[in-house]
């Protein structure tokens, strides 16, 4: 009986310890993203724009205005910012 004890105590520390670690972990996360860090966007990819699709159909990521007719003349046009 004092065993089972010792053991609930010892699964209740572990499960208080993991969450503590889980709130810091994802609180860390968010402190990244507070103003000072800009998210990182990747552009130079092109992207077949499904809906809705006016005359070209393949734009630039990052640069909505920048559409072409074709994949190829999209990734020829599509620059790296």
């Amino acid at each position: 009986m004092g065993n089972t004890k010792h053991i609930d105590a010892l699964v209740l520390l572990l499960i208080l310890l993991l969450g503590y670690y889980a709130v810091h972990a994802q609180r860390r996360g968010m402190d990244e993203l507070d103003g000072h860090h800009k998210p990182i966007i990747p552009s130079g990819i092109c992207y077949e724009q499904k809906h809705p699709c006016i005359g070209p159909c393949w734009c630039c990521l990052g640069d909505d205005y920048k559409c072409y007719s074709t994949q190829d003349e999209c990734k020829g046009n599509c620059t790296e910012i």
